[in-house]
């Protein structure tokens, strides 16, 4: 399993801090909690770290989901902002209506399980879609590895596309060369 990006290890900690309504933590502590899930992850700690830590952080402030408060003894807290509390209160949940709606609360069960069995219906024929026609590469072992499958699949067709259109410029070029090629022969027999 590849290894989480240091902004998606401050969005972990971040959604375990707004899932136990923790909305300010010290930054040191912050800081440490990062840093013991890398070490978890055997990562090595080197000097960059602390700095790639700080850019990963940084985004966040950008997205305004948390801000920093200073306090009179000197020392600095990071606090989720209120739309930062629900961002990461929900991050990692996929949402098929919108939050403010109420279709599913007038729902009944019989409504619910015949909703489930459509969206399974429609996942598993992607899936099967994939297993037909995709490589070993594009196949995807479960249902809940569709959306990076399709992605891997997107990429390679413009990846394909990209190199039929240089393919056929190619094509092109040389078809016109031999044209021209035989047109000067036709000239030289005409010649003769």
């Amino acid at each position: 399993m590849p290894r989480a990006t240091y902004r998606e290890r401050i969005k972990n900690v971040l959604c375990v801090l707004a899932q136990n309504d923790q909305e300010t933590i010290p930054y040191a502590q912050f800081l440490e909690r990062v840093e013991t899930s890398m070490l978890l992850d055997l990562m090595v700690m080197h000097r960059g770290v602390d700095g790639l830590i700080r850019k990963a952080i940084l985004c966040e402030r950008c997205a305004h989901r948390i801000k920093f408060v200073s306090k009179l003894d000197g020392s600095i807290d990071l606090t989720l902002t209120p739309s930062g509390s629900k961002y990461f209160k929900n991050y990692g949940i996929v949402c098929l209506h919108h939050e403010d709606l109420r279709v599913l609360e007038k729902f009944t069960s019989r409504q619910l399980r015949k909703e489930t069995r459509i969206l399974n219906r429609v996942l598993e024929n992607i899936h099967n879609v994939l297993l037909e026609n995709g490589t070993q590469a594009f196949t995807p072992s479960c249902i809940e590895d569709i959306p990076a499958a399709v992605a891997r699949v997107v990429q390679k067709m413009r990846s394909l596309g990209e190199t039929n259109t240089e393919l056929t410029s190619i094509l092109a070029e040389e078809r016109s060369v031999e044209r021209a090629t035989r047109a000067i022969q036709r000239d030289d027999h005409a010649d003769d």
